[in-house]
């Protein structure tokens, strides 16, 4: 997760300012990062490769848009909650997992309905 939760934040971050209008520095305060991290996702300094590949997966963007929105509406609540969120979406979805996972050059995944067995890069 240390390089897909980041990427991740970035795709939400990324639709809170072009999809919903928030400046750089409200996004930032909802996701509990500063601007200047939201200003590298936004420029591409920052994740760039992983944060492509991402939004070509739908279901993933679809759950970025979600959490975006919920954040947005729904202010005081905590952006990890959702980001767990996403974690047990993975570990629960054996086709999504590998479908990010390949997004981070890791060729194959063996998964047991309780965690992952085994990734291979």
């Amino acid at each position: 997760m240390k390089c897909i939760l980041p990427a991740f934040r970035a795709l939400v971050a990324k639709i809170m300012v072009k999809e919903y209008g928030l400046s750089q520095l409200d996004a930032a305060k909802i996701l509990g990062v500063t601007q200047a991290s939201i200003n590298y996702y936004l420029s591409g300094k920052r994740g760039q490769k992983v944060l492509a590949e991402l939004e070509l997966i739908d279901e993933v963007r679809r759950i970025a848009n979600e959490i975006a929105r919920r954040l947005i509406e729904e202010r005081r609540l905590d952006p990890t909650d959702y980001f767990c969120g996403l974690c047990m979406l993975l570990k629960n979805n054996e086709s999504l997992l590998t479908s990010v996972l390949k997004v981070i050059g890791v060729s194959s995944v063996r998964v047991s309905p309780s965690r992952i067995i085994s990734a291979q890069h």
